[in-house]
This record gives C-alpha cells, sequence and structure tokens, in this order.
C-alpha cells in the first residue's frame, strides 16, 4: 500500500531531479547535434564513390560510431531518470485516488 511517507519521497525525488532530468535531456540534444556534425564531417571527407556508398562509409567512420555509443548512451541516461520520475507522479496520483476514497468511505484501514 503507497503511505504518506512513500508519497512524500516521490515528492522529495521529483523536487529533487529537476535539473538533472533536465540536464540529461540537453546532453541528449547536445549528443545528437554532435553526431550529426561528426557524420556530415565524415562524409564530406569520402571523395570516392556514389552518393550512398558515402553516406555508408560515413555512418560506420569510427568518430561516427563513436558518437552513436555517447548519444545512445545519453538517450539512455536520459530516459532511465525519465521512467523514475513518472513512477513518482504514479505513487502521488495513486496516493491521491486512495486519500479520496478513504474520505468518502470507500476505503478502510
Amino acid at each position: 500500500m503507497i503511505d504518506r511517507g512513500r508519497m512524500e519521497q516521490s515528492l522529495l525525488f521529483l523536487s529533487e531531479s529537476d535539473e538533472e532530468v533536465a540536464q540529461l535531456k540537453t546532453n541528449v540534444k547536445r549528443a545528437e547535434y554532435l553526431l550529426k556534425r561528426k557524420e556530415a564531417h565524415a562524409y564530406l571527407a569520402q571523395t570516392e564513390g556514389s552518393v550512398k556508398e558515402r553516406e555508408c562509409k560515413a555512418k560506420t567512420a569510427d568518430e561516427v560510431v563513436q558518437a552513436y555509443e555517447e548519444h545512445t548512451d545519453a538517450m539512455e541516461a536520459y530516459e532511465r531518470l525519465a521512467a523514475k520520475r513518472e513512477t513518482a507522479v504514479l505513487i502521488i496520483e495513486l496516493y491521491r485516488t486512495l486519500e479520496a476514497s478513504r474520505r468518502t468511505g470507500g476505503i478502510t484501514n
């Protein structure tokens, strides 16, 4: 059962993780931007082959592969915290629903 203490922990977690979730979301955008830049740079470095061959070579260049990994890592960190925050919101909503039911006599302890 969700009690007041668990609900308060969720509220505290949400308030304390605001800046971290914003930073992680910014990291995702930054990593995506850097990935696109590195991919474009790798594409421009290719001088031979069709457009499709040059695109494939650019996407498999070492620095681009590393940028993909960094972007994926940034997305994972953001999504992990976002999921925890979503769970905290659900706990708070569940607590509110249970308390409302208790007040109207729908639930007894």
